[in-house]
């Protein structure tokens, strides 16, 4: 499980059902995202030169289809 902090919002990667089964506390958690419908399974990403095409990651091997070169 990673966290990562944004402008607008937080990104939490890990298994959801894993998390709630483990700890009180993340379970609270997942069951308040789930209950405002924020909780997903991938990432929207967009590049600074074409901000209006969303593309969306959920594994290791999207993040090198949509940026093969990292940019």
């Amino acid at each position: 499980m990673a966290l990562s902090r944004a402008r607008l919002g937080l990104y939490i990667l890990g298994n959801a059902d894993d998390l709630s089964s483990k700890s009180v506390e993340w379970k609270k958690i997942i069951e308040h995202l789930k209950l405002v419908d924020a909780l997903g399974d991938a990432i929207p990403l967009a590049c600074q030169r074409h901000p209006n095409i969303e593309q969306r990651v959920s594994g290791p091997g999207d993040f090198l289809q949509v940026a093969p070169d990292g940019v």
